[in-house]
């Protein structure tokens, strides 16, 4: 987001408002300027959330911290365990910063659910959900078994490699890399010097030729196709 627009927006604003920045936005891996914009939201009283499924995670390794620098000036935040700590498919984790306002809007109340005793907590109050797999003991393991170090390495060991896989790529003929990587998505298209149309083909031909190899997954992404 650009901080001026940002702030524009704002003044048109009457009534209540959530603000929802962006930590390593799926496709790019950009991060918005926390630092900047969290305060315009706080002066207009918005609740400022922020998508962090990916780059939330950028605050474990410091070669890559400066990415997210003011992120906890938030209210809320959200990441996925299945992404970098790699847990089953639907880990995520949701991070409130007043567990009143969180309770509130999650507590789900019926006569034949228990009531929980005075200073107890209900994890069904905290979720959606009333029927769910144990989801905390395979985030527990993979934290236990990595360690905080070990977090950091798998970051920086991915990021890396993803680095070095933009520059091999585009180091070949008619390979375009076409988004900045700051952390481990890399966005290629093919057909470099083709027009809009034919390089869109080409690279949706790619994408088909490589899933069908079955050695490496690759999928498309919208807004310019790239891979």
């Amino acid at each position: 987001m650009v901080p001026g627009a940002f702030a524009e927006v704002f003044r048109s604003i009457h009534g209540p408002s959530i603000a929802i920045l962006q930590a390593g936005q799926i496709n790019t891996g950009g991060c918005d300027d926390f630092s900047a914009l969290i305060p315009i939201a706080k002066s207009h009283g918005a609740w400022v959330h922020v998508d962090g499924a990916v780059g939330l995670w950028a605050q474990a390794w410091p070669g890559k911290r400066s990415l997210t620098t003011g992120v906890g000036l938030a209210d809320s935040w959200a990441t996925d365990g299945h992404k970098w700590l790699q847990t089953p498919y639907d880990c995520g984790y949701a991070i409130v910063r007043e567990e009143l306002a969180h309770r509130r809007a999650m507590t789900i109340a019926a006569s034949y659910l228990p009531l929980a005793a005075e200073g107890e907590r209900d994890p069904s109050h905290y979720v959606p959900e009333l029927s769910r797999r144990a989801r905390g003991f395979p985030t527990w393991s993979m934290i236990k078994h990595l360690g905080r170090d070990g977090v950091a390495a798998l970051i920086d060991r991915n990021c890396d490699a993803a680095g070095v896989f933009a520059g091999k790529l585009e180091a070949e003929p008619g390979i375009e890399i076409v988004n900045r990587v700051v952390l481990n998505q890399v966005i290629v298209r093919f057909g470099s010097g083709m027009n809009a149309d034919d390089a869109d083909n080409l690279t949706k031909q790619t994408i088909a030729r490589l899933q069908q190899d079955g050695t490496a997954f690759a999928a498309g992404a919208s807004g310019g196709t790239g891979m």
